[in-house]
């Protein structure tokens, strides 16, 4: 391979793990925003059912 190949490849791949870091932290965002919604939830619902 050229070298004109090499780098081009190798910018390839820091884009490709730039993007997947980038995406993987929004994943963990949305889980633990989610996680929090579902923790919400259940405390709602037991209180519910305590104080029927």
């Amino acid at each position: 391979a050229s070298t004109s190949e090499m780098i081009d490849n190798t910018r390839d791949r820091d884009l490709w793990r730039s993007m997947i870091i980038y995406a993987s932290q929004h994943l963990m965002m949305l889980m633990n925003e989610n996680a929090q919604c579902l923790r919400l939830m259940s405390v709602e619902v037991s209180y519910i059912n305590t104080n029927k």
